[in-house]
């Protein structure tokens, strides 16, 4: 490899690819190429490119006074598009990896985030381990009833924050109660109406 820009997603077929270039300043092509191909996978101007040392000026690259650039090199073509493939790729995987990274991360102090909203609901206090000691931190009002109400909206939907915009689910263990108690309501009602009922009263009586 003749560039000293060597990139961590080099494969041995983008070494290939750069090998094919041929002509003068080669090791300026390679590392242009390989620069390049990192830039438009990152998404950045080829402008930041051309600052970087190693690498051709703008001209150069595109070409000037009708003079074809180095990207009209079709050698230099195929190593780019190869290479920006991979860098692509990489990028994705190096992204993919942070992001599971951080959800392992935070898999991890789930448990002491657990531990620590429990001692501020009970004990209205925090702790936390500092220099191999264990320092104790008074909670204030506000943040053990935000504690709480935080608690309460994910133990049960019945124990949830409610408000205007939110509609929240029926058990059928409350359904079954509502429904005895408008049973035994309507139960009474007919019973009422049955002791008011007169046979030989007429739609002229007054019902007194």
């Amino acid at each position: 490899m003749r560039s000293r820009f060597v990139p961590e997603w080099l494969t041995f077929e983008i070494e290939q690819a750069l090998a094919a270039i041929g002509g003068e300043h080669v090791a300026k092509k390679e590392a242009t190429v390989l620069r390049m191909a990192q830039a438009i996978a990152k998404g950045e101007s080829q402008a930041s490119v051309f600052r970087q040392p190693g690498t051709c000026s703008k001209n150069i690259w595109h070409g000037v006074n009708g003079k074809a650039g180095w990207k009209e090199d079709p050698a230099i073509a195929d190593a780019l598009a190869l290479a920006t493939a991979r860098a692509r790729w990489w990028l994705r995987i190096k992204e993919g990896q942070a992001i599971q990274n951080a959800l392992d991360d935070l898999v991890d102090v789930a448990e002491d985030a657990a531990r620590q909203i429990a001692d501020v609901i009970r004990y209205g206090q925090m702790s936390f381990p500092r220099q191999g000691k264990t320092v104790t931190k008074q909670a204030k009002v506000a943040e053990v009833l935000k504690a709480s109400t935080e608690v309460l909206d994910r133990v049960s939907a019945l124990t949830a924050t409610k408000n205007t915009t939110t509609v929240q689910p029926m058990t059928a263990d409350t359904f079954a109660v509502l429904a005895q108690q408008a049973k035994a309501q309507a139960g009474a009602l007919n019973e009422e109406a049955a002791v008011a009922w007169d046979p030989t009263q007429t739609p002229d009586d007054d019902g007194d």
